[in-house]
């Protein structure tokens, strides 16, 4: 950044004046700077790349996939390029869309990408609620456009006799990892049944070994397995050559429906979950398993639903398993929703004809 700041001083200057507004916490300044500069700084890498290919486009949009550093990006790119008359558009997803899953409860730069963004895409209908409730003034400019997943490899394979549950998530605390190892405990307590977890997902720093060694401690030994980080592809692959039972999460906190859920429904998993932010969708549907939990369920309730899952019958655990893939298709293909999404941006680049900050 301080290179940034010597070869241009007053693009460097204006995002000096920008973070003031942030005022008086000078942590908030801070935190406005550092994102300024950096999304300043990316900008011109982007727009060197994209000049030519724009060159001749008449209708352009500009779109962040984060409501956050991405969206500030796209904004300065329109600017560099000169193509103010262009919208620019940001999905608002999870970590960028809740101040207070963020550090200090704080965002950086909230009110300017609302007054200059033209559209900002929730990832959920409880997304685009909170987006109205937190920031009425531009209530216009948010609707709901969820995002999808890719189809499964081997879809249908899910078995009850298994007794195999999966997580997916990264490893941070938001994703409560520590809470299902106790949820995951209080079902091997009770019951006989040979209960295996396996999660897939890395973290960072020294929290991911924290929740292994818990695990340790309340799991009974050789029943879970922590697979680390896995790409979309290899995810799915894992999925059609290794048969589980049901996909649990506990998070505390979600944008929309998480694209693990929907990968776990994709592949014909019952999923039990808390029942936050998009996730809540699941209840629209009655064929679906009914595992939807409180944030702040007990073990217990959690052992209730998992154990009634594995002791239905063959022929009700099918239904779930077809009624998951089901659900998918309508609601979560990202091939179905991808096209449409693309048809939105193309009307919206082609409608909008003055999208300059006011």
């Amino acid at each position: 950044m301080v290179a940034f700041c010597a070869r241009h001083p007053l693009e460097a200057t204006g995002a000096f004046a920008r973070a003031l507004r942030a005022a008086p916490k000078l942590r908030h300044i801070r935190a406005d700077l550092r994102f300024d500069l950096y999304s300043l700084a990316l900008s011109r890498v982007v727009a060197a790349r994209i000049e030519q290919e724009l060159r001749d486009a008449e209708d352009v949009v500009f779109y962040g996939f984060w409501l956050h550093v991405p969206a500030r990006v796209a904004l300065e790119t329109r600017r560099l390029l000169g193509r103010m008359s262009s919208p620019a558009v940001s999905r608002a997803n999870g970590f960028d869309l809740y101040v207070e899953r963020n550090q200090d409860g704080y965002l950086p730069q909230r009110e300017f990408l609302f007054r200059r963004l033209q559209r900002v895409f929730a990832a959920s209908s409880f997304a685009e609620d909170y987006l109205r409730e937190h920031y009425p003034r531009y209530s216009g400019t948010f609707t709901t456009d969820r995002i999808g997943t890719p189809p499964a490899i081997n879809p249908g394979n899910a078995e009850q006799s298994a007794f195999h549950i999966v997580s997916c998530s990264y490893i941070v605390p938001v994703k409560r990892l520590t809470m299902l190892i106790d949820d995951l405990a209080e079902v091997q307590a009770r019951t006989a049944l040979p209960i295996n977890w396996t999660h897939i997902g890395s973290g960072t720093g020294g929290y991911p070994d924290e929740v292994m060694s818990y695990a340790a401690e309340r799991l009974t030994p050789g029943s879970f397995q922590f697979l680390g980080y896995m790409d979309s592809r290899k995810l799915r692959e894992w999925y059609a050559e290794n048969p589980a039972s049901a996909f649990v999460q506990v998070s505390e906190s979600e944008g929309g429906l998480a694209a693990s859920i929907q990968e776990g429904l994709a592949q014909g998993l019952p999923v039990i979950a808390t029942s936050v932010g998009g996730v809540s969708a699941l209840a629209d549907d009655s064929a679906v398993f009914d595992g939807l939990l409180a944030p702040d369920h007990t073990p217990q309730q959690f052992a209730d639903r998992l154990l009634l899952l594995l002791s239905t019958d063959d022929e009700t655990y099918r239904g779930y398993v077809a009624a998951s893939m089901s659900f998918w298709r309508e609601h979560c293909s990202a091939d179905t929703l991808a096209s449409a999404f693309a048809q939105r941006l193309r009307k919206i680049a082609a409608n909008e004809t003055d999208c300059s900050a006011a």
